[in-house]
């Protein structure tokens, strides 16, 4: 399960008059994913995804990420892209947690991935860095190598 924050029709209604995406016609959580909780959200305009992000997620390394989905839209990269509100601003809060609104794009979960699903990552991975040279916005990696020990005892001490 994939939906660790419910959000009643009433509040995403009141949430998405900030946008200009029209009104809320239909909410559904995605059961897909482990770390934030993600809703479809259709409008009287358009499909879109609405990522809230939960425990992991440092709020102030938001924007490098936003920054570069933006970056890799304007590249004509095949990524959601964030949706701004009324105001300029993409980082939002409900719930008392912070959210972002994007772009929906089709697809599926593949249960059985192929040669051919593989080159289509790859082919887009190469992209993504091939387009993403100019992007000068950094940040830490908590993830790299150096950090595993600190989160293998995190792991160890969740028992």
């Amino acid at each position: 399960m994939a939906v660790y924050t419910p959000i009643a029709k009433e509040i995403l209604s009141s949430f998405l008059e900030n946008y200009n995406i029209g009104s809320l016609d239909k909410l559904k959580g995605v059961l897909e994913g482990v770390e934030n909780t993600n809703y479809k959200v259709i409008t009287s305009q358009d499909t879109f995804i609405l990522t809230i992000f939960e425990k992991r997620v440092k709020e102030q390394e938001l924007p490098f990420f936003i920054e570069l989905q933006n970056h890799l839209s304007r590249k004509n990269i095949q990524c959601p892209s964030p949706i701004s509100n009324r105001n300029g601003k993409y980082i939002n809060t409900i719930e008392d947690k912070p959210c972002v609104l994007m772009s929906f794009l089709e697809g599926k979960k593949i249960n059985n991935a192929t040669s051919y699903h593989c080159h289509q990552v790859g082919e887009l991975a190469a992209n993504i860095h091939l387009h993403s040279k100019d992007f000068t916005i950094t940040r830490n990696n908590g993830l790299h190598q150096k950090h595993w020990g600190n989160i293998f005892n995190k792991c160890q001490n969740s028992e």
